[in-house]
């Protein structure tokens, strides 16, 4: 783990990420008897590849999977052979082979899902954002101020998977949540759902 921290780059990783990276390779260490990474057999990398996808979702498997290929291939000594190389990855597949399909709500889905959420003030906030935005969970729970503009009905963000700066329009359901954590917000406060940003 350290000294995937201290690698060089371009940009400067989250803490989130490099704690994340931190513990999949306390587990892979945990996990697979070896004292030195060139000891690793490609037999011990497929076997803990598969309590990955068993206990894990694809996603997360995959992040994983893919973190321990790049390390173990800047780490390794000159000619070693990379355990974790090889196999063939099926995009789009899930674990039982099939394609997975993901079906927007319907109109009828979103309010019946707002109605449920309306009584946790919490979480409604939360769920209606995203339904309405769009965001990733972190972008939402890190939704800053600077980025709500509610006289012109826009949030101006850059989304923490592309770095890319996006308008979305501010529909009314995500206003009046909007609306209501202006009017409870703390003077000075950075983030519209602080608790979320904290959590």
């Amino acid at each position: 783990p350290d000294l995937w921290r201290k690698l060089g780059r371009e940009t400067k990783p989250g803490e989130a990420w490099l704690a994340w990276c931190d513990t999949i390779f306390r587990r892979f260490a945990e996990a697979v008897p070896c004292t030195f990474i060139h000891e690793v057999t490609p037999e011990q990398a497929k076997a803990y590849k598969e309590t990955l996808y068993k206990a894990f979702s694809r996603k997360t498997a995959q992040g994983a999977v893919h973190l321990l290929r790049s390390a173990f291939r800047r780490f390794l000594p000159q000619g070693a052979a990379n355990p974790f190389e090889g196999g063939i990855n099926r995009k789009g597949r899930d674990s039982d082979g099939g394609t997975v399909h993901r079906k927007p709500f319907t109109a009828g889905e979103l309010v019946a899902l707002f109605d449920a959420a309306r009584a946790d003030t919490f979480l409604y906030p939360l769920i209606v954002t995203a339904a309405c935005s769009g965001m990733r969970l972190g972008d939402v729970c890190c939704l800053k101020w600077e980025s709500v503009d509610l006289r012109t009905g826009f949030l101006s963000v850059k989304t923490s998977k592309t770095g890319e700066g996006v308008e979305i329009p501010i529909f009314k359901t995500l206003r009046e949540a909007l609306e209501v954590a202006l009017a409870e917000r703390e003077p000075d406060a950075v983030y519209v759902w602080p608790d979320a940003a904290r959590m």
